[in-house]
């Protein structure tokens, strides 16, 4: 009698235990959600804000320029309308060096003497600021005339249509005020350039200044809890935003129902347990005695086992898993009890091939290495583990499985932290090489644009000599413009794997660093076959460089010609890069270190000795390749050198 009433009772508390704790763990996922839906939202608003304020920065330093030319010309006769065509095509150069600006004007005492450009915006010439009849305009003018700084008023719909940003400076002679420029930005182009009107994208956003609705989604409250501050000039507005799409009703309903059907389901489970349980024999009752002491051993070995450990079936059921599986992995075991809940919380989008490949374990017959695997923990933390896998034999008439891993996350922590310090020394090598890269074609512009204003100024310029001074200005901004974009692309960390001309990357290799070498007296010889190899350019890159930034510093120290000398060929099976030197060679005693981390010959400040290190690594993990270096002695142009030789090579099948 009392086990009949067992059969009915603990269904009963299991099911409402069940329930109240699950659906206090819906509330507490629905919160957890939001909250990590409202960081996502700051996050996303922060870099919205960020971009629009240093997109119109950007062009802000375009009033800067046009305020400089208007004071170098005060006091020279200097015509300030649009007669003047030395000042239209300056100002047009200045228009179109940068989109998204409408109008720019020029307005001594207030008046639109210089608009430009003129079409669409003819209503505007001889304007007089001051009779403006609107307040808010007059009351902007009297802040802008008495500030040093930039003065823009919140963006709002254009008289001649749009919607736009007015940017007004005063001009002052000897402390005097002269008059204003004016820019006209416009703000619909500004926003598609941030990306904030992709209409694609996961958020509804809106423009406030304090309660006033300025532009986006009218729908969006200004007293939001998601929202940041947009800072342009002198303007503090605020951008606020919600996702397009987030929990509703039916998804808390079908959740709720989740719940309710979970918990009956479990009551259930319980009371067919609890019938079952009734029915055994007592003989079974021994059996399973003896059978659960063994468990209790072989599972008190797993559970104490240094090493993660877990005993799975083929039907996908966890067996066992041990204490440092769960401390590591923060899950509890009904969290991953079988193979489809493990994958899903500990591989995310990546379950379903991590579930095929654990299929495929059942078919082994001997010990499996099945490599490294990212997990994420329950509190979102990725771990780097280990696999081994071997046959457990059949349990209850199933094929079973022990897996063990090992955590190497610290492991690979430390190669990162090299790989980082590496990148660090390489960009600092790249902003030296800048430096050396922009001085000589900035002195020519310096000494251009000088010559013109003075040769203006004493009335003797010519059409010739303009245009003359003007190439020379443009060669060696096209030079400036493509040196960067050489850095810019070395500094992107682009993983991306391209078929590349050998030659091509060895040239920009050497723009990047030829400043540096001329410098030094250094000349670089080249011999390159024309060759097409696969790989990460940045990579490759970096290892030239390395390797060249070494030998540079070997030949700082010597008094004879300064040669390096690059071959690049290739064989039935490899790419070969041979770069030498001549400077002097490395000691027997040091040619075994040069390519262990944090060796150097350098004083500490002048090396950190993980350049050749990482360049090691990057060929033989990455390129799959070798390096190899040894001095060697060698004659050039009749006069004998040594020098150091370092040899890669890297597998054509790349």
């Amino acid at each position: 009698m009392i086990n009949q009433k067992k059969k009915f009772i603990y269904p009963f508390l299991i099911f409402f235990i069940l329930f109240f704790i699950l659906n206090q763990f819906s509330l507490w996922y629905e919160n957890k959600l939001k909250n990590k839906e409202n960081k996502v939202i700051s996050s996303e608003l922060k870099a919205h804000a960020t971009s629009i304020e240093k997109s119109i920065n950007k062009r802000f330093i375009i009033l800067d320029l046009l305020e400089k030319h208007v004071k170098q010309n005060i006091n020279n006769s200097y015509p300030f309308s649009l007669e003047n065509e030395n000042l239209k095509l300056y100002v047009k150069t200045l228009f179109n060096s940068v989109e998204g600006i409408r109008v720019l004007q020029i307005s001594p005492k207030g008046i639109h003497k210089f608009v430009y450009p003129l079409r669409g915006n003819e209503k505007t010439l001889n304007r007089n600021l001051f009779e403006d009849k609107r307040d808010s305009v007059i009351k902007m003018l009297k802040v802008t005339k008495n500030s040093e700084n930039i003065i823009t008023n919140a963006p709002y719909e254009l008289r001649q249509g749009g919607f736009g940003l007015v940017a007004r400076k005063a001009v002052r002679d000897q402390k005097e005020f002269w008059g204003f420029i004016v820019m006209v930005l416009d703000m619909t182009y500004i926003l598609e350039e941030t990306d904030i009107l992709n209409k694609e994208g996961e958020l509804n956003l809106a423009i406030y200044q304090d309660e006033k609705f300025i532009f986006g989604d009218k729908s969006l409250k200004h007293d939001t809890s998601n929202k940041i501050p947009l800072i342009i000039a002198n303007q503090k507005l605020t951008l606020v935003a919600e996702n397009k799409v987030s929990l509703d009703s039916t998804t808390l309903l079908f959740i709720n129902i989740a719940i309710l059907f979970i918990s009956i389901l479990s009551a259930f489970i319980i009371y067919i347990l609890l019938n079952r349980q009734m029915k055994l024999e007592s003989s079974i009752v021994k059996s399973m005695k003896k059978l659960k002491e063994k468990n209790l051993e072989l599972e008190a070995l797993i559970q104490e086992a240094p090493n993660p450990i877990m005993v799975h079936n083929e039907e996908g059921k966890v067996l066992v898993v041990n204490k440092i599986w769960l401390k590591i992995t923060k899950y509890s075991f009904e969290e991953i009890d079988t193979i489809d809940k493990w994958t899903k919380n500990a591989y995310g989008l990546n379950n379903k091939k991590i579930k095929q490949q654990v299929k495929s374990l059942f078919s082994l017959e001997e010990n499996r290495e099945e490599g490294e695997f990212i997990i994420n923990t329950k509190d979102k933390e990725k771990r780097i583990w280990q696999f081994n896998s071997v046959p457990f034999g059949t349990i209850n008439g199933k094929k079973t499985i022990i897996s063990s891993a090992m955590d190497i996350t610290e492991l690979r922590e430390k190669d990162n932290i090299l790989l980082q310090q590496s990148k660090r020394a390489a960009i600092g090598e790249m902003l030296e090489n800048i430096a050396h890269q922009w001085r000589q074609p900035l002195s020519i512009i310096s000494t251009a644009s000088t010559g013109i204003l003075l040769q203006e100024e004493a009335k003797i310029s010519t059409s010739e000599n303009i245009k003359k001074s003007m190439n020379l200005i443009n060669e060696s901004t096209q030079y400036l413009s493509k040196t960067i974009d050489y850095f810019r692309d070395f500094l992107l960390d682009s993983e991306e794997m391209k078929l590349l001309q050998i030659k091509n990357t060895i040239d920009k290799t050497l723009d990047m660093l030829s400043s540096k070498f001329k410098n030094k007296d250094i000349e670089i010889k080249v011999n390159i076959e024309d060759i097409t190899y696969k790989c990460i350019e940045n990579e490759l890159i970096q290892t030239i460089m390395s390797i060249l930034s070494n030998a540079k510093d070997a030949l700082e120290k010597v008094e004879n010609k300064k040669f390096i000398f690059i071959d690049i060929y290739k064989n039935e099976q490899s790419l070969i890069i041979k770069i030498k030197d001549t400077g002097g060679g490395i000691e027997k005693n040091i040619l075994e270190k040069v390519f262990e981390p944090y060796f150097t010959t350098k004083h500490k400040s002048q090396g950190t000795g993980i350049g050749l290190f990482m360049t090691d690594n990057i060929i033989r993990k990455h390129l799959n390749g070798t390096i190899q270096v040894a001095s060697k002695e060698f004659e050039y142009e009749n006069i004998n050198y040594k020098g150091a030789e370092f040899t890669i090579s890297l597998p054509l099948e790349n």
